[in-house]
């Protein structure tokens, strides 16, 4: 991979929601600058990419545990309400299911969301509203999968292990994707970002 393609990629990086904010984005924008990327566009890409939701969801913990001592589960209410709220308005299918091309499987958060009732109800709203997502589809699955052990009285079993690439849905999805990715690019550099998404998805299981 040529310096130009690396710092393109590395722009895609930088603008993700609230990077300005991540630990390591320090390391990221000095690996930018070293590539040849351009001062002005990775300080845009920066602004572009805050929105506060880790601020926001700080405030918010602040507000809930003061509530909490007066209010009870009324404070617990206000919080889903304001959860359920945000990731219905901001939820990006496609950025979700990065998830699953930087590791393969499901991240323990998703898998605890998946067993809770609160979070499943949002991810089946999600999931009537949203566009296509190998996340989503992973997960409604996975409950589905629980509901119907649940019914005959069986645990979940080795066929709820299954690696999150290695379900047939899930990487149809995250394929449809990536093709649409690379034959949608309108740059070279946009092509090769795209390609090299899809390279990773189809070198998975070389890990």
């Amino acid at each position: 991979m040529g310096d130009l393609e690396k710092a393109e990629e590395l722009l895609v990086e930088l603008r993700r929601v609230d990077r300005l904010s991540h630990p390591g984005v320090i390391g990221l924008v000095e690996e930018y600058l070293r590539c040849g990327g351009d001062e002005k566009k990775v300080r845009q890409a920066l602004v572009d990419g805050f929105v506060g939701y880790e601020a926001a969801c700080a405030q918010l913990s602040i507000w809930l545990t003061a509530l909490k001592k007066d209010s009870g589960e009324a404070s617990e209410e206000v919080a889903n309400s304001c959860l359920e709220n945000l990731v219905m308005q901001k939820f990006d299918p496609k950025l979700a299911d990065q998830i699953f091309l930087e590791t393969g499987k499901a991240p323990d958060w998703l898998e605890s969301m998946i067993r809770d009732p609160f979070w499943c109800s949002v991810l089946r709203k999600l999931n009537s509203s949203a566009k296509s997502s190998a996340v989503l589809d992973y997960a409604i699955r996975r409950m589905d999968m629980a509901i119907s052990v649940s019914d005959i009285g069986g645990t979940s079993g080795n066929g709820m292990n299954v690696t999150a690439l290695e379900d047939p849905h899930v990487f149809s999805t995250l394929l449809a994707e990536g093709v649409l990715g690379v034959t949608s690019a309108t740059t070279d550099a946009g092509f090769h970002v795209e390609m090299n998404r899809l390279a990773k998805l189809a070198c998975f299981d070389e890990r």
